[in-house]
């Protein structure tokens, strides 16, 4: 959410100013992006034994992108430009506020990081759910056509809609695609990792 310390925690990582911070809701607006280059003992000891001319260390690329609130999936906020900043990343960072400090204004007026995660799930499933039901209204679209070409086309067509059905029920009972995954068969896994949803990137929580 506004005003939890992402962009003072990301340039604090990164070591850099790349992020304006301010003591006001979305100071930040476009996404930063930095490099974080990871240790590996294994890199240092080829480097040691081979000396090569050029050193490329593996990294991480970070983005630090605004905050979200209740209404985002609507487009409450800057809630239509978050979400799609956040669809092209490979998994999410969440930051929450768990510090009391008047000086600090938050977008709930109270300091509750219960309250705030479960916000932004929600917005997310919302999105989620919002995707799938359009992507199942272009899928049926395309029943007709599967049926003439092949009887593989038709069974891929009723595959994908199957699993579209069950993704559409698991989000529209207030379940994560991730807290889901013992449901998830390995035809289901494939086509979820095409739709790219938001409650199915991998996420952690500071």
């Amino acid at each position: 959410m506004p005003n939890v310390g992402k962009s003072t925690l990301y340039n604090s990582l990164s070591k850099s100013h790349h992020s304006k911070t301010a003591n006001v809701p979305f100071c930040t607006i476009d996404p930063s992006e930095t490099r974080a280059y990871m240790e590996d003992e294994r890199f240092d000891f080829l480097v040691a034994l081979d000396k090569p001319k050029n050193e490329v260390r593996a990294f991480v690329t970070v983005v630090d992108i605004a905050g979200l609130i209740s209404g985002a999936s609507k487009g409450e906020g800057l809630g239509n430009a978050f979400l799609s900043h956040i669809q092209a990343v490979d998994g999410i960072i969440h930051v929450l506020r768990a510090f009391e400090d008047d000086d600090v204004i938050h977008a709930e007026d109270t300091v509750d990081p219960v309250r705030d995660i479960n916000t932004i799930m929600n917005e997310l499933r919302i999105k989620d759910l919002s995707f799938m039901m359009s992507k199942k209204e272009q899928h049926k679209k395309g029943q007709t056509a599967a049926k003439t070409k092949s009887p593989a086309h038709a069974k891929k067509w009723v595959e994908e809609d199957e699993t579209m059905d069950k993704i559409i029920e698991c989000l529209e009972s207030g379940t994560d695609i991730k807290r889901n995954m013992a449901n998830w068969t390995v035809k289901d896994i494939e086509y979820l990792n095409d739709y790219m949803l938001l409650t199915g990137k991998p996420r952690c929580f500071c």
